[in-house]
């Protein structure tokens, strides 16, 4: 065995452990962030690979978004990987086809990008491989160096075991995401009900809403309408992000960007909020998914969360949004009933302390002539201690008197009550 050889077996033998380490390294990861990271690791752990593009297929929106870009060894983060340009003619075909392609002759889809290289150095080489999963293309990977022939059949064997692996832990992680995710709609669900047993205004209630929904869906942001009691018009009583001028801005539905969605009942995406606003200058130009809540068959407002994308249109967001809106609108719903019942409260309040402050006697009657109410005036003109009027009949002691009222009023409709201070006496249908 020439020494060559054994160099060359040697050399295979590491890379396949190196291999092996990183396939244990990208299977622990619980996240999808660290899985594409871990992913990369691998790769340039066994070739060279100062480039690298790593994209998942959307299946809702059939396109691909870039997850992890690497140039010049550095990964690409935040909005630069929008800018990813998609569609590549390799990138495609090895995605459709689910063969990978290794090439001396890359296509260089970053020219004029922002992911344009060195100006002195150009990619020579590219390995492109399909993330296949139980037969399933769920994405493609793309490794590219700046050396001629860089790849050749072994170190394209080498990566499709990565890339095998790599299908594998993005699953897997989308699986915990998807649980992990579902887990926190259900908590804040929970604490958005909680909000409506609190002692709290609607709208105090609605900015804690809008907070606990920006631990769920992370946005730009959000704001909440509530619909007046004709119906007619719109108040954003709680707002926050780039939604926030619109706090405190009333205006006929019909005149506000989320007519469709309460027209339809049904949620509507928006391309631009502004365009339609009532109020276009505290309005945000962004995407938005309007949102209607409704509850007990009843429209109660609406839900407005903007993005810089379109990405609302669709997808885990959208979904998290549809779950969380039937609690918001059911936490409105009893914030509503509850100042609402608060309200009648106060005006029997007000009743009450009007009543009980009036010199005339006053007593209130049931359908069976038996006393409801009687006002103080009323308990010390007949004499009676305050729990002892009441439930008697006006029979007990007016007399023969109410009894010729109740016929006379039968007749003629009169709430009088003749007695010997001839004092009037209204009775009401309880």
């Amino acid at each position: 065995m020439t020494t060559e050889l054994v160099a060359e077996l040697e050399r295979r033998a590491a890379r396949f452990a190196a291999v092996a380490t990183v396939q244990q390294a990208i299977s622990a990861t619980i996240s999808l962030t660290e899985a594409y990271r871990e992913i990369y690791k691998a790769v340039a752990s066994v070739v060279d690979a100062p480039c690298f593009a790593l994209m998942i297929a959307d299946p809702v929106c059939e396109k691909f978004n870039a997850h992890c870009i690497v140039v010049d060894s550095e990964e690409r983060a935040g909005d630069t990987v929008l800018d990813f340009p998609h569609g590549t003619e390799t990138i495609a075909k090895v995605f459709q086809t689910g063969v990978p392609i290794i090439s001396s002759k890359p296509e260089r889809w970053w020219k004029g990008t922002i992911f344009q290289v060195a100006s002195k150095r150009e990619v020579q080489s590219e390995i492109t491989a399909p993330l296949t999963y139980h037969d399933r293309t769920v994405g493609v990977m793309q490794v590219l160096s700046y050396k001629t022939n860089a790849y050749d059949a072994h170190d394209l064997d080498l990566i499709m075991l990565i890339a095998r692996q790599a299908a594998v832990a993005i699953e897997n992680a989308r699986l915990f995401d998807a649980q992990r995710s579902e887990q926190r709609q259900t908590e804040a669900a929970a604490e958005i009900a909680r909000v409506a047993l609190r002692k709290v205004t609607v709208a105090d209630a609605s900015h804690t809403i809008l907070e606990i929904l920006d631990e769920v869906v992370p946005s730009n942001g959000k704001a909440i309408g509530i619909i007046s009691a004709d119906g007619l018009t719109l108040a954003c009583v709680a707002a926050s992000g780039t939604c926030e001028p619109m706090q405190g801005i009333t205006a006929p539905v019909e005149q506000t960007s989320v007519r469709a969605a309460w027209a339809t009942e049904q949620p509507t995406f928006v391309e631009n909020l502004r365009e339609q606003a009532h109020n276009p200058e505290r309005v945000p130009e962004e995407p938005a998914i309007t949102i209607p809540l409704i509850a007990s068959n009843r429209r109660l407002g609406v839900l407005v969360v903007t993005t810089e994308t379109a990405q609302l249109q669709t997808g885990p967001h959208v979904d998290a949004l549809l779950r969380l809106a039937p609690a918001i609108a059911l936490a409105i719903d009893v914030l509503l009933l509850s100042e609402d019942e608060e309200r009648t409260h106060a005006r029997e309040r007000t009743l009450a302390t009007a009543l009980a402050t009036m010199d005339q006697p006053v007593l209130i009657l049931g359908i069976d002539a038996k006393v409801q109410y009687a006002n103080t005036a009323a308990i010390r003109e007949y004499g009676y201690e305050p729990g002892e009027i009441t439930g008697l009949s006006v029979d007990d002691f007016v007399g023969q008197a109410a009894m010729d009222w109740r016929a006379h009023s039968s007749t003629k409709g009169r709430h009088r009550v003749p007695r010997r201070c001839d004092v009037e006496s209204h009775s009401r249908r309880d």
